[in-house]
């Protein structure tokens, strides 16, 4: 490690996007950044609770516990106020915390690298730190609302799980272009979850894929959701 400190040696430079439709139960976040596998550090989704995303210096004890909060009826400012309150790496965290309601709370350390950024906006957060643009996240919220909409009749789990997917994906894309990661493209993921939308209707997990190392990883997670999609398609909708 050359002698470098942890705190600096820890951050990663990441941009996210989270979001929530309370009227159809689903909620899912993806991510992108210049770090390896990045998104089994930063993305945190449960069907009965919410969203919560974790980076910059990420902390996963920040997401098991902050979907616990929200599972139990705690809102999202409260979940942020609780796992931030003893917490000595405050500082050097970004993290955002969207219950199953839609409801939003997140915060930047006024340590995390700049160019740091948020957008809010109805149903969703995109946030992001070591930024080429302050215009990252707003060009992922953007899009996200280009091709996901919560209107129309109630669907299967599934297909709006899968509709989900393809609007967080639609965000990474536009937050790449955009400037996305100023030191460059590594690694992406998503998650979206939906009450017995997983495998065998067992589980939350309707959609759960990563690209851990990849010189286009938002491209190969694009391509690796299509197989998935087809997939799906073929095992439980003949």
């Amino acid at each position: 490690m050359n002698g470098a400190p942890l705190l600096e040696t820890a951050r990663q430079a990441t941009f996210s996007i989270a979001a929530v439709d309370a009227r159809h139960g689903v909620a899912g976040c993806a991510t992108a950044s210049r770090y390896v596998a990045v998104a089994s550090l930063v993305l945190h989704a449960a069907a009965d609770a919410g969203v919560v995303i974790t980076q910059s210096v990420a902390d996963r004890n920040h997401g098991v516990r902050g979907l616990q909060l929200l599972a139990d009826g705690a809102s999202p400012h409260h979940v942020l106020h609780t796992i931030l309150a003893d917490d000595d790496r405050t500082p050097l965290r970004q993290v955002a915390v969207m219950d199953s309601r839609g409801a939003a709370a997140h915060v930047s350390g006024a340590q995390c690298t700049p160019i740091v950024a948020a957008h809010e906006d109805s149903g969703v957060v995109a946030l992001g730190n070591m930024l080429a643009s302050d215009e990252v996240p707003a060009a992922m919220v953007a899009a996200y609302h280009r091709v996901y909409s919560a209107a129309g009749p109630v669907s299967p789990q599934r297909r709006r799980a899968h509709s989900m997917a393809e609007a967080l994906i639609a965000a990474l894309r536009a937050g790449e272009a955009a400037g996305g990661d100023r030191r460059g493209k590594q690694a992406a993921g998503i998650l979206v979850v939906a009450a017995g939308a997983g495998y065998g209707g067992r589980d939350d997990r309707a959609v759960d894929l990563r690209v851990d190392d990849h010189p286009a990883p938002v491209d190969e997670l694009n391509r690796i959701f299509g197989v998935f999609v087809e997939n799906q398609h073929r095992e439980f909708e003949k």
